[in-house]
């Protein structure tokens, strides 16, 4: 006969401390993994909601800079990032899917998983510059930033009108806006993010969705 009240329960309890069950460790913590998840949804809700001040459902180019200005500032650690406009036009680049200049309320989410991973991005930014540095000048030339670029672009050969042209799009638009004829560290942050919009506006419009990356 089937076991059944307390017995029944000592009997369960004996199994999962067996291993049977789902163990009560991993419900807690999915748990918390859920929570956190809403509460990181009601916080990009909220900040949408206060930067979408012509209530368009989206937003422009220079809300979504404010949006991610202020995202960032409530990261651990990320309270001094400057967010570049180039930064803001790649992650455009990736999340506007109307392809409108806009980002789609529904598509925030996205648009900060891709800054997410820009993010990610800035050791490995940091550490080729350190590599390309090879004179220690604390800045990188035209020559050095392709040779960047090539490492980043899975060694396939960037030409020096490519190089040029991201040299032109990152030189001064660091947060010191010294704009001196070389690269510093800050300032190829902004150079990467040029690049990878470069790739994603090529893709775009071999896609016939047009995006601008110009930094202005």
């Amino acid at each position: 006969m089937p076991m059944g009240g307390a017995g029944g329960a000592r009997a369960a309890g004996r199994r999962a401390g067996r291993g049977g069950g789902f163990p009560a460790s991993s419900f807690v913590k999915k748990k918390a993994i859920n929570e956190k998840k809403r509460a990181e949804e009601r916080r990009i809700h909220e900040l949408f909601e206060k930067h979408d001040t012509n209530d368009s459902e989206a937003l422009h180019d220079a809300q979504l800079k404010a949006f991610i200005q202020e995202y960032v500032e409530l990261l651990p650690g990320m309270g001094e990032k400057h967010v570049s406009d180039a930064e803001v036009q790649y992650v455009m680049a990736i999340a506007d899917v109307e392809g409108d200049g806009q980002v789609e309320k529904e598509d925030m989410l996205e648009a900060i998983a891709t800054w997410g991973s820009l993010l990610d991005d800035q050791s490995l930014i940091a550490a080729r510059f350190e590599q390309y540095d090879t004179d220690s000048s604390g800045h990188l030339d035209e020559t050095q930033i392709a040779a960047v670029l090539k490492d980043l672009n899975g060694g396939a050969e960037v030409t020096a009108e490519e190089a040029k042209w991201v040299m032109e799009q990152a030189d001064g638009k660091g947060p010191r806006q010294l704009e001196d004829g070389v690269i510093n560290l800050e300032e190829l942050k902004v150079a990467v993010a040029v690049w990878y919009c470069r790739a994603s506006a090529e893709q775009k419009i071999a896609e016939a969705a047009p995006c601008c990356c110009t930094v202005m």
